[in-house]
C-alpha cells in the first residue's frame, strides 16, 4: 500500500455509538481513504454481511481498497453517492446504516495536487474525479460574471461577490488563471482575508463537483433503500449542506435521534483542527415513511443553488 499518513476520522466514536450488532448491510457513502469504514469493519466484523464503500475520487478509493483488503465483505465502488440506491437495488440489498461524511479528506487537501487548498501552488482543478467535467481553471476562463457571482454568493456567502466576479473576469483577459496562486494573487488585490479566500475556494469546489445537487439526490435515493428502523447519519462542515440535512426531519417517517447536532469534543478538536466545524446528525426511518416525499421536499431547495454550466 502507498505510504499514506492516515488521520483519525472526524466524530468516529460518535458514529460507532449509533451502530449495533444487528446491522448487517452498511453503506459508507463517502469513503475517502477508508477511515470510518476501517473502524466500522473492524468493530462489527462478526455481524456485517456487506459494507459498501462509495467515493467519486478514484485515487482515494484505491487507498481505501488496499486498506480494507482484510475484510471480505467490503465492496469498494468508484461512484458518487447518488448511485447508492441503484447499486443496492442491483444487489437486492437494503441498508441498515448509511453514513455521509461531507468533508474533504486530509489527503485531498495535502497530497492530491488538485488545488483544494489556497496555501499550496497547484493546478486549479478541484474535481474529485479528474475524468468528469471541467477543472476550475477552465471554468474561470469561460464563465460569465453574473453566474460566477451567483456561485460565490450561493456556495460561499462571499462578501462583495459581484465585484469580485467582475475583477476575476477582467483579470483573466490580462493574465492566465491556472494555478491556486494565480487566483490567490487576484483575490489579495481585493484585500480578502484568509477566511474569505477559503470561502471563494469552497464555493468553486462545491460548484465544480455539483455537491449540493448531488447531496439532495443522494439523500433521496439513500432513504429509499434504507430499512425500516435503519439509521442514516451525516457529518456536515458548513451551514449550506447542514441546512439541507436538517430538512430530513420534516420527511414523514424520519425521526431525529437527537434534537441537536453532535459536535466533536475539545480533545478531538485539539488533535484535529479540521473537526472544529463538524456536526453529526442522525435520523431513524419509521414504518410510515413515504418514498415520494423527499423529492417533493428537496426539490423546493434545488433551485436555490446554481448548477454547473459546463461539462467536458
Amino acid at each position: 500500500m502507498m505510504a499514506i499518513k492516515f488521520h483519525k476520522p472526524v466524530l468516529l466514536e460518535e458514529v460507532l455509538n449509533l451502530m449495533n450488532d444487528n446491522m448487517e448491510v452498511i453503506v459508507d457513502a463517502t469513503c475517502g481513504n477508508g477511515g470510518h469504514s476501517y473502524k466500522i469493519a473492524y468493530t462489527y466484523k462478526d455481524s456485517i454481511k456487506a459494507l459498501y464503500c462509495f467515493d467519486k475520487d478514484p485515487t482515494s478509493l484505491q487507498i481505501a481498497k488496499e486498506r480494507l483488503l482484510e475484510f471480505d465483505f467490503v465492496r469498494c465502488i468508484n461512484k458518487s453517492y447518488v448511485e447508492v440506491g441503484s447499486v443496492l437495488k442491483k444487489n437486492k440489498k437494503r441498508a441498515d446504516f448509511i453514513l455521509f461524511d461531507l468533508g474533504l479528506s486530509m489527503w485531498q487537501i495535502t497530497s492530491s495536487q488538485r488545488g483544494f487548498s489556497f496555501k499550496s501552488d497547484e493546478i486549479l482543478d478541484m474535481r474529485y474525479n479528474p475524468e468528469n467535467g471541467l477543472p476550475v481553471y477552465l471554468i474561470l476562463q469561460r464563465i460569465n460574471p453574473i453566474d460566477l457571482a451567483k456561485v460565490f454568493k450561493a456556495y460561499g456567502d462571499v462578501k462583495g461577490a459581484r465585484k469580485l466576479a467582475n475583477v476575476i473576469v477582467r483579470e483573466r483577459k490580462r493574465t492566465k488563471i491556472k494555478t491556486t496562486f494565480d487566483l490567490v494573487g487576484i483575490l489579495k488585490t481585493q484585500y480578502l482575508s484568509e477566511k474569505e479566500i477559503q470561502k471563494v475556494f469552497m464555493s468553486l469546489r462545491i460548484y465544480v463537483n455539483n455537491e449540493l445537487q448531488e447531496l439532495i439526490t443522494g439523500i433521496t435515493r439513500a432513504l429509499n433503500v434504507l430499512n425500516n428502523n435503519g439509521i442514516i447519519a451525516f457529518i456536515t462542515y458548513h451551514s449550506i449542506e447542514d441546512r439541507i440535512v436538517k430538512r430530513i426531519s420534516n420527511i414523514q417517517g424520519m425521526v431525529k435521534i437527537k434534537p441537536y447536532p453532535i459536535k466533536p469534543k475539545e480533545d478531538e478538536i485539539k488533535q484535529n483542527k479540521s473537526a472544529r466545524s463538524a456536526k453529526l446528525r442522525a435520523f431513524i426511518k419509521g414504518g410510515d415513511y413515504v418514498e415520494e416525499t423527499p423529492y417533493t421536499l428537496f426539490n423546493t431547495m434545488a433551485f436555490d443553488f446554481p448548477s454547473p454550466f459546463f461539462s467536458a
